[in-house]
């Protein structure tokens, strides 16, 4: 958690606002019930890293291992089909992912962490159908090996 004055230096107001709420055990983010989606960017960007009072997090872990024989044009059309996924998906808090940096031998090839505000938000990111089409003629073809966790982060 960020102290009232560092979430200032990061966000601004918006932080700092969010930090006193929390201190005071305000249970709406910014005086007022908003969906997390509907907030401007900063105060996402605070909100998600002040968390919400007495809110977890949803999070999903994936890594994946390429096939040898997986085309640089193959990689590149998961990497772009996974960057529109928070573009269709409103209920994605927080979606990153990254290709390995070859420094240590054996790592997977790619890492995505994604967050939601629930298991039932996750659940619908799964059954999404842009998400299914994504995995299932983009990933599955290419994939060996992925590794997933889902966990909670306070």
């Amino acid at each position: 958690m960020l102290s009232n004055r560092n979430a200032a230096a990061h966000f601004g107001e918006a932080g700092a606002s969010l930090a006193r709420r929390q201190d005071e055990g305000a249970s709406a983010c910014f005086g007022e019930a908003r969906p997390f989606a509907a907030l401007p960017s900063v105060e996402r960007s605070a909100y998600f890293l002040l968390g919400a009072p007495g809110m977890s997090t949803f999070r999903h872990t994936l890594m994946l291992r390429f096939t040898a024989d997986a085309t640089e044009q193959q990689k590149q059309a998961v990497y772009d089909g996974l960057a529109r996924m928070p573009g269709v998906m409103d209920f994605i808090r927080r979606y990153e992912f990254g290709t390995d940096l070859a420094i240590s031998e054996g790592n997977p090839d790619l890492a995505l962490v994604a967050d939601f505000d629930s298991e039932e938000d996750w659940r619908a990111y799964q059954s999404h159908p842009d998400h299914l089409v994504l995995v299932n003629d983009l990933v599955k073809p290419i994939v060996r090996e992925a590794i997933r966790v889902q966990y909670l982060v306070d």
